[in-house]
């Protein structure tokens, strides 16, 4: 009788509490910042499955060019992110506008959300805090230089530096200091972290700093062998780990005793993320490098070889994935055991930089079957990869280039926004101030899109002259539009298209090309969304056959959808080379000088894009 009296009681309290539970858990502050708690781990505590499709994208009206340093932060509803000189909050599921908040000063903090309160700083000098739900501002707090670090949250207190070189600890609730300003000889312009009473903050007098919350006193600081500290430091098992110039260097957190060192080829700016004894940083060189925390040794790195665009945006981690932004519109996924490439997504160019390239180009010289201007677009090796191999080859050489020295830049320069994570979500703040918001829910019925067809072929005095070319649908007989173009078919030559996907992104491992039936080697630039594949013979100067040459071009995207499509144009042996576009006279004056009609051509290089 006592046992049945028992076991009842227990499934009742089970019951009640699992009926509570959801009712505590709302009733608990919710809290979003930089970094995901205050060791900036850079972990998401939510999950997240792949692949990711876009779901909205909100574009606020700004009329100049700005530069998006600070990452969107996500709350429960709504997700918030500054542009240029305003706070913005748009709904989470639409995208939707809900409020805005200008302060009248550039914004290039990275925003700090806890319970319904919004904090931030600006280059007004303050730190703000404004109501999450409305945008209405409850209070500001001065100091004596802008305010470009993400603040950071402890037990009610706000931790965040300034560029009058001070560190401050402010308390939300008497919204006074709790002791003076801790005063370093340069500025401070990243957030601190923090571990075991003892907060940890970078400034440009190349120190790092280890400062007691009991009192604002220094307990150890340690020099830096740079003043370019543009990336937060992290907490990693009793380690603090900080960028500063193009070293990682880990000190212990105790003592601010070095443990190790690891150098990259460029400017570290991306705040690395840490997760079960690795670290995981990206560089400007263009490489992601995962490193054993103990000891600082590489244990993998994206791509294995080359380099891709570089890397300054903070790096983060859910479940099983590492996300990286390349550039400015490189979205990517890599697996956290062996960096292979999950997912990835490009972003739109900025509608400024397009603007400028619709600008540039010359009306009425796109037709099929006349030669380009060969200055149109850039070539992918020099917008986005190595302009130089090294001595050890393309690991080696880095983006330095024939040895030139990089200029120095400041920090709204060096250092872009991250890709927020929430539950099953995604946001980035791209270059012009728009914001994609990407769900593992969102529907993806769109096939990727292959458009902008190219063909180059030498010209007289060994120039390029590139003609443009009809991108047809699969399904259409062969050849198809061939005669718009007629070329000689002496190699190299290289044919060139636009792959893109606006849904879940290219998959790389599914594009091919084939030319009259037979499997071509291609290559894929995903920073460009160019694919491109040159018929160069080694050994001997064996001409394309007379004829109709037809490519056909196949591309699936990670959600599955795949798109088909041909291109063609006939070669004609007996053709002389062809010369460069005919061009109006410039007016004297006028003109760009030094761009010829022609380029030379380098059969090792991509073709440029239209």
């Amino acid at each position: 009788m006592h046992s049945t009296r028992f076991n009842l009681l227990v499934i009742c309290a089970v019951v009640t509490a699992l009926w509570a539970a959801p009712i505590l858990a709302q009733d608990m502050p919710y809290s979003y910042m930089a970094g995901y708690d205050p060791g900036h781990s850079g972990v998401s505590p939510d999950a997240l499955q792949l692949p990711l499709a876009l779901n909205w994208r909100h574009s606020p009206e700004i009329e100049e060019a700005i530069k998006a340093v600070g990452s969107a932060v996500v709350g429960p509803d709504k997700v918030y992110f500054p542009a240029h000189n305003t706070m913005y909050a748009v709904d989470r599921r639409t995208g939707e506008l809900e409020w805005e908040l200008s302060v009248g000063h550039r914004i290039y903090s990275t925003p700090l959300l806890h319970n319904g309160v919004l904090y931030f700083g600006a280059d007004d000098k303050m730190i703000w805090a404004v109501d999450a739900e409305s945008g209405h501002r409850i209070w500001q707090f001065p100091t004596g230089g802008a305010v470009r670090c993400a603040p950071l949250y402890v037990s009610g207190v706000l931790y965040f530096g300034s560029e009058d070189g001070r560190i401050y600890a402010l308390d939300v609730n008497s919204r006074k200091l709790l002791y003076a300003p801790f005063q370093t000889g340069g500025k401070v312009r990243v957030s601190p972290c923090y571990y075991r009473d003892t907060t940890f903050a970078v400034s440009e007098d190349r120190h790092l700093y280890a400062i007691s919350i009991r009192d604002g006193g220094q307990i150890w600081r340690a020099e830096l062998p740079s003043e370019e500290v543009f990336a937060a430091p992290v907490m990693e098992r009793g380690k603090v780990i900080v960028a500063s110039g193009n070293q990682l260097i880990a000190y212990d957190a105790r003592r601010g005793v070095r443990r190790w060192t690891f150098s990259s080829g460029r400017l570290i700016s991306a705040t690395p993320a840490v997760h079960q004894r690795r670290v995981y940083v990206g560089s400007n060189d263009g490489v992601v490098y995962a490193l054993d925390s103990s000891k600082g040794g590489l244990i993998w790195r994206f791509p294995a070889q080359g380099v891709r665009d570089p890397i300054s945006g903070p790096l983060n981690i859910a479940e099983d994935t590492l996300f990286v932004r390349f550039g400015k519109t490189n979205l990517t996924g890599l697996s956290l055991a062996d960096g292979s490439l999950v997912w990835e997504y490009k972003l739109p160019e900025p509608q400024l930089q397009q603007a400028a390239q619709r600008r540039d180009a010359r009306p009425g010289q796109q037709r099929p079957g006349d030669p380009v201007d060969a200055e149109i677009g850039q070539p992918p090796m020099a917008a986005g990869m190595p302009d130089e191999v090294g001595p050890g080859g393309p690991d080696t050489a880095g983006r330095e280039g024939r040895g030139r020295e990089a200029p120095k830049v400041g920090f709204e320069d060096s250092v872009t926004a991250g890709i927020s994570l929430g539950a099953d979500s995604a946001y980035v703040v791209a270059a012009d101030g728009v914001i994609y918001g990407f769900a593992t829910t969102a529907a993806d019925n769109v096939k990727p899109q292959i458009t902008a067809g190219l063909v180059d072929v030498p010209g007289r005095g060994g120039f390029l002259v590139r003609f443009p070319l009809v991108v047809d649908r699969g399904d259409t007989f062969a050849g198809r539009y061939a005669d718009l173009v007629q070329v000689p078919g002496a190699p190299p030559i290289a044919v060139s298209v636009s792959v893109v996907d606006d849904g879940t992104g290219i998959d790389p491992e599914s594009l091919t090309v084939e030319m009259d039936g037979q499997l071509l080697e291609a290559t894929y630039d995903s920073q460009q969304g160019l694919l491109w594949c040159v018929y160069d013979p080694r050994g001997a100067a064996v001409s394309l056959p007379n004829g109709v040459r037809n490519f056909a071009i196949s591309a699936t995207d990670w959600a599955g959808n795949q798109t088909k499509a041909q291109l063609a144009f006939t070669v004609d042996n007996s053709l002389e080379p062809p010369g460069p576009p005919e061009r109006e006279q410039p007016t004297p004056g006028e003109g760009r000088p030094g761009m010829p009609g022609e380029m030379p051509f380098d059969p090792g290089m991509p073709p440029p894009m239209p």
